[in-house]
């Protein structure tokens, strides 16, 4: 028999109809801290996570870490998931945590010469890993009604009757379903240029001792391995900024709606037709303050000044370099969790980096403008680089801070140049970019202060 199927025999204990839903073990874990319900979520869900891992990471190595990370992903969302079949959920979690750790060895792991000639010659046999790599991204990222059933019948073992009774679903539902998800899959391979038939590689035996190693350390019997702790909090991380950005467009589209509903309301109230305004102007409002012209001239460290975008990535490595601080195994318990912390912070800061760098092209060259959501995203890598700087301050000395404060002028003052440009073009508030001034201001007065010695003159 199978290994499982002997599992799914085991979480169904008597009969079909004694089944127990994920839904159920995720709430006897988060209010029991039942170990018994998280291992069988483990069991039960573990082949389709360890074939993700598997198929995206060429180290059996970096696979059990990328394993062990979204089941403690997981566990730290156990009390906020609302679903009654969290497989879907588990597949898209280990892909987007494979594909950052194999980004992260992508950026350390060269290998030599000798090494690549030792590698042994590909059989005919074999499974593509770049095919394997891009079927599981494509799938992570097809819509959950379509990954569903793919997850259920090609990865866990599901017959199409089985994976009705879980997911709810006619049987003809989940028949169309996952009918349409190779459709799906095919057009999404053939967009990144692979023409080969749309199979879901098989699944990949998953080692019986990586079940429980990986539920001891859920539950807190054993320590979470470094590489382990930083991996789930980037994942975590990367899911709490994908949160707020979809708050943040809610938001925004809810502002816009209200906005027009209003303007509409009053228009039809006076019988006056909608005046034709152009939509990248943003009126000033003459109760606001005037802006010093002097505020811009007003620096101590007039050459942390950077001309493109480019050039900003460029003179700021620590900052938006992409790169994580080591973690040494001989590190202090307490200087392990500052590093995690600060790694998981540089994160988010890279993700919010690239998502403004998108935004700004677009809306740089685009006439059809959003300057709320401009501002949110905008803010955001301010928000993300503040996090990464008090990060930084746990865990280096004065002297190495230096270069850290040193790109923290230089991003908020990036931010103020644009914001500037786009306040004589009308584009912004004198509000904004007395914002954006007041935070370079205050990177400014962090890094003299960092770099004077005490009583070597500063303010008062």
């Amino acid at each position: 028999m199978h290994r499982r199927y002997f599992f799914r025999l085991l979480s169904s204990a008597t009969s079909v109809g004694d089944f127990v839903t994920d839904g159920e073990l995720l709430r006897r874990f988060a209010k029991e801290q039942d170990p018994a319900a998280f291992e069988l979520l483990v069991r039960r869900h573990g082949d389709a996570v360890w074939t993700a891992c598997r198929g995206l990471l060429g180290s059996e190595t970096d696979a059990e870490d990328a394993f062990q990370a979204t089941f403690l992903v997981l566990a730290r969302k156990a009390g906020t998931i609302r679903r009654e079949h969290v497989g879907g959920w588990l597949h898209r979690v280990a892909v987007n945590a494979a594909l950052k750790l194999r980004g992260r060895s992508a950026r350390v792991a060269i290998a030599t010469a000798e090494q690549l000639d030792a590698l042994p010659a590909p059989t005919p046999d074999d499974t593509d890993p770049d095919l394997s790599a891009l079927v599981q991204e494509e799938l992570a990222g097809l819509p959950e009604r379509y990954r569903l059933p793919v997850v259920l019948c090609a990865l866990e073992g599901y017959t199409h009757g089985e994976a009705a009774k879980v997911l709810g679903w006619p049987i003809g539902t989940v028949s169309s379903r996952l009918s349409r998800a190779r459709t799906l899959l095919r057009d999404r391979l053939a967009r990144r240029g692979v023409s080969a038939p749309v199979v879901v590689l098989p699944t990949l035996g998953l080692p019986p001792a990586l079940v429980r190693t990986t539920t001891a350390t859920a539950i807190g019997i054993v320590p979470v391995l470094p590489s382990v702790l930083t991996l789930s909090e980037g994942v975590l991380s990367m899911m709490r900024f994908a949160q707020y950005k979809l708050i943040a467009i809610g938001l925004v589209s809810f502002g816009l709606i209200a906005i027009a509903g209003f303007g509409t309301y009053k228009v039809l109230g006076q019988g006056t037709e909608l005046p034709m305004t152009k939509r990248t102007s943003i009126p000033d409002q003459k109760s606001q303050p005037t802006i010093s012209p002097a505020g811009d001239s007003i620096t101590a460290f007039p050459d942390l000044d950077s001309k493109s975008l480019e050039d900003l990535g460029t003179k700021c490595p620590k900052m938006l370099g992409g790169k994580e601080i080591p973690i040494v195994p001989t590190d202090p318990p307490l200087l392990q969790l500052q590093k995690a912390k600060l790694n998981a912070a540089l994160w988010d800061l890279s993700f919010a980096f690239n998502f403004y760098i998108t935004s700004f092209n677009e809306r740089k060259d685009s006439v059809l403008r959003n300057p709320q959501f401009d501002l949110s995203v905008d803010r955001a890598v301010l928000e993300a680089c503040n996090r990464a700087i008090a990060s930084a301050t746990d865990v280096f000395n004065p002297n190495e801070l230096l270069p850290w404060f040193e790109e923290r002028v230089r991003v908020a003052r990036w931010f103020e140049k644009v914001y500037e440009k786009e306040w004589k073009a009308k584009m912004r508030r004198q509000s904004d970019l007395n914002t954006a001034r007041y935070a370079r201001l205050d990177a400014e007065i962090a890094l003299l202060k960092l770099a004077t010695p005490k009583g070597g003159g500063g303010g008062r």
